[in-house]
């Protein structure tokens, strides 16, 4: 798998995050399969935020990925090695947080998508 290839599954995965913040913040009663399972139903309004806040990051990681491939054109080599290095730093810190969050349900269902995503993140670093 080339380096396009693995940015976009690394976008699948966050299409995936961000319809989940999408479906809390309209209502879905899923609190207990985010944020360290801290909330039962439906998620306060205040975390409601941090789903809105969440979004934006998982794009702006999205984006950094994806100029790091290569499949947008934007800025130097090095550049995009910076952005893609911020990307693997956050994904590193999202997966060391999947594990150890309180929340068995959270691990057992973002854990591995998490993980795909640093995977196709270190892939595409080494392949530069």
């Amino acid at each position: 798998m080339n380096s396009q290839h693995l940015a976009h599954l690394h976008s699948l995965c966050i299409f995936i995050l961000i319809a989940f913040h999408i479906c809390l913040i309209l209502g879905k009663p899923w609190g207990h399969l985010t944020m360290a399972g801290k909330f039962r139903g439906e998620l306060p309004a205040k975390m409601k935020m941090f789903s809105g806040l969440s979004i934006l990051i998982l794009f702006s990681v999205s984006l950094m990925v994806e100029i790091g491939s290569g499949n947008i054109v934007f800025g130097s080599q090095n550049l995009r090695q910076k952005l893609l290095i911020s990307a693997i730093g956050f994904n590193i810190i999202q997966t060391i947080l999947h594990i150890i969050t309180p929340s068995k349900w959270e691990r057992i269902l973002w854990l591995p998508i998490i993980s795909i995503m640093l995977i196709c993140s270190l892939m595409i670093f080494f392949s530069l």
